[in-house]
């Protein structure tokens, strides 16, 4: 590409936009590790990029502007001075906090706009007036984190195609999720009497024995 511009006279770098950068990150599964080598492999052949502070900063403004809500919630911890335990872990109470997605109707309603967009939306033994979904989550990493899937896709489960749609620190204790799932639950409603086209959602849960 270089000798090609060179050859052409064209001195101008040209200037990878943030937003497009943080789009390409996100379709490709890119921690910020994996971008910083893609940048780098890109600045090389001549193209520039704003800072990855102002990537940061504009990432957190799009997260602030109408997608996600944090919240401080009482949850149960382990804390081994404790004299109260729950699946015999001995453990307090303090204020954790936590986020979720505040409109769930518009998030499906994006994606399965964009899916069909891209020609990746398939409905094979799905009734003509249906499409489904898939809520649930599990514990791991010091988190509980609570996921939705399109399953009218070819690869529900792949990572691109799982939504974290709340998460918050701690064990999946059950007073925890009881606690987390009422901030989720009128979304998860409306998803239940949601349509899209003319398909009404069908809402599947998941989950291990514990959640």
């Amino acid at each position: 590409r270089m000798e090609v511009c060179e050859k052409a006279g064209v001195k101008d770098k040209p200037n990878f936009l943030t937003i497009s950068n943080l789009h390409l990150s996100q379709n490709l599964s890119l921690n910020w590790s994996q971008t910083r080598k893609f940048k780098g492999f890109c600045r090389a052949a001549g193209i520039k990029y704003d800072s990855e502070k102002t990537e940061r900063k504009v990432r957190q403004e799009i997260v602030n502007s109408n997608i996600f809500t944090s919240v401080d919630i009482p949850l149960w911890h382990k804390d081994a001075s404790s004299s109260k335990s729950i699946r015999k872990h001995q453990v307090i109470q303090r204020l954790t906090p936590a986020v979720y997605v505040k409109d769930l109707k518009s998030l499906v309603t994006e994606r399965m706009n964009l899916y069909e967009e891209e020609g990746k939306l398939c409905f094979e033994n799905v009734p003509d007036n249906e499409f489904y979904l898939k809520f649930g989550g599990d514990a791991g990493g010091g988190s509980t984190k609570f996921c939705l899937h399109i399953l009218n896709v070819k690869h529900p489960n792949a990572k691109q195609n799982v939504f974290v749609i709340g998460c918050f620190n701690g064990k999946d204790f059950h007073p925890n999720m009881y606690e987390f799932m009422a901030h989720l639950d009128d979304g998860l409603k409306d998803l239940e009497s949601m349509t899209w086209k003319g398909r009404k959602a069908r809402l599947f849960l998941m989950g291990d024995y514990a959640y």
